[in-house]
């Protein structure tokens, strides 16, 4: 195409590249502009500041999340606490752990009679 614009002499390549360097120029000049420049900053700083708040709703959902398993896992923790509690207070074990102290304490006496 080059040769063929040369080729002609008619001016079309001087038309073509006035045409191009005043296209890039309203380019520029729109770039330029500071209401351009302005509307763009304030673009930029809004999405910035969405972008945060959807960061920190994130985080807020994941604090949620988590201090609620939390309280949840103490719960049943404390649940399953008294439950130990309480078997080793009453039925088998209990029975098991009276029947070994009284033993240990039979077994002192022995010892106390023998002298030792």
């Amino acid at each position: 195409m080059d040769e063929a614009l040369d080729a002609s002499g008619d001016g079309r390549r001087t038309d073509f590249a006035t045409d191009r360097v005043n296209e890039l120029a309203r380019q520029v000049a729109h770039l330029d502009d500071p209401a351009t420049r302005e509307r763009r900053r304030a673009d930029e700083a809004f999405l910035r500041e969405h972008e945060r708040l959807a960061l920190r709703a994130v985080l807020d959902t994941i604090q949620f999340e988590l201090r609620e398993a939390l309280l949840t896992s103490l719960a049943r923790s404390e649940s399953r606490t008294v439950d130990a509690r309480t078997a080793r207070r009453e039925g088998d074990w209990a029975a098991r752990v009276q029947r070994a102290r009284h033993d240990d304490t039979d077994y002192q006496a022995e010892l106390h009679d023998l002298g030792v």
